[in-house]
């Protein structure tokens, strides 16, 4: 007598069960709306760091080109220099009426001549402010240190650039 042999593992009848149970696809739901949920998480996580470098790259830029008119051309500048000509900072104004939150910065040669694209170059750039300060290291030094700092909001929080240079003495009348 031949008897069949069940490979399906079950005994009883040859059916195959097909198709997935409720358990399963709650646990495969499960595992990628965890997956989708991470990859969301880093994407956002990646457009906030890019928004910080542009931030950054921006207010840097700001800080040399402000830097380089300081140093190139001195006497453009209102130096508010120690009368005893000591190591204390002070101020390096572009005129008297200077805003005490910081100069705005100037926008760039190159803009957009798109009037949408250059009204958001122009606000974007309308955030971000610079001071310049001056010291001279010590009574015998031939220059005066010159520092630029560009600061500007981000997600509620100041944040903040400062590039240093220096400027000969000379170049203000004072002793080489």
């Amino acid at each position: 007598m031949v008897r069949a042999m069940n490979l399906g593992g079950k005994r009883g009848g040859g059916k195959r069960r097909r198709g997935f149970t409720l358990v399963e696809l709650l646990v495969a739901l499960s595992v990628i709306s965890i997956a989708g949920w991470v990859f969301v998480s880093f994407y956002s996580s990646a457009l906030d760091l890019n928004r910080t470098a542009v931030n950054r790259a921006t207010a840097t830029q700001i800080a040399q080109d402000q830097l380089l008119s300081i140093v190139q051309s001195p006497k453009q500048y209102q130096w508010a220099l120690p009368e005893q000509g000591g190591a204390d900072l002070f101020s390096i104004r572009k005129g008297a009426d200077d805003p005490p939150s910081g100069n705005p910065a100037e926008l760039p040669a190159a803009m957009p001549v798109d009037r949408n694209a250059l009204s958001q170059q122009t606000n974007y750039h309308e955030r971000f402010r610079w001071l310049a300060f001056g010291r001279l290291p010590s009574p015998e030094a031939t220059y005066y240190e010159v520092t630029v700092v560009v600061h500007w909001e981000e997600r509620s929080r100041q944040e903040s650039v400062a590039l240093t240079g220096s400027v000969p003495r000379f170049a203000l009348g004072g002793t080489a």
